[in-house]
């Protein structure tokens, strides 16, 4: 494993961890969303009012403490890079994601992101995943064994996880 660091100006630097091996769809796909997201900090980055990257209501004492969590700080910038409709929301438990569901052109949810421990446990707008999800580690609600809504979850325990989840994540923004 190794990093690429790109600096941004002076006083920014972003890191890509990237890893030994990929196919070449996971690859296309990481870089991808690497590209946008480093595309979005230097617009965000220029002195413009009109280049917003997206709708925030965010309570300020719960937003602190969401980013204090290093997965969902990584996560929360990949997600902001999908698309200008993106809007968040915070609660005390965790931090939500929507964005505008393309077959009926109404927002949605999108990702709901809620820190458990030092691990990151993600909800999924509800469907199928099982077409993108290779390691089959989407837990969908069964009997006997509910998700919370009967949401498809997946578990974050470290960084190298962060570029799979973003995977599934693009793959529901993108569908």
């Amino acid at each position: 494993m190794g990093n690429i660091s790109i600096n941004i100006n002076k006083d920014s630097k972003y890191t890509i961890n990237i890893k030994e091996e990929y196919d070449i769809n996971e690859f296309i796909s990481t870089f991808e969303g690497h590209i946008s997201l480093i595309k979005n900090i230097r617009l965000g980055n220029e002195k413009s009012e009109n280049k917003i990257l997206c709708k925030e209501q965010i309570n300020t004492k719960s937003s602190s403490s969401f980013l204090r969590y290093p997965l969902i700080k990584e996560l929360d910038t990949m997600i902001r890079s999908l698309g200008t409709d993106i809007t968040i929301k915070d609660d005390d438990s965790m931090r939500s994601y929507y964005s505008i569901l393309k077959s009926n052109m109404k927002t949605r949810g999108l990702v709901w992101l809620k820190p458990v421990g030092n691990n990151l446990l993600i909800h999924l707008r509800k469907g199928d995943y099982g077409n993108i999800d290779t390691k089959n580690r989407v837990k969908y609600s069964e009997e006997g064994s509910r998700t919370f809504g009967d949401y498809p979850t997946i578990n974050i325990y470290n960084h190298q996880d962060l570029e799979y989840a973003f995977k599934l994540i693009k793959y529901i923004y993108n569908k």
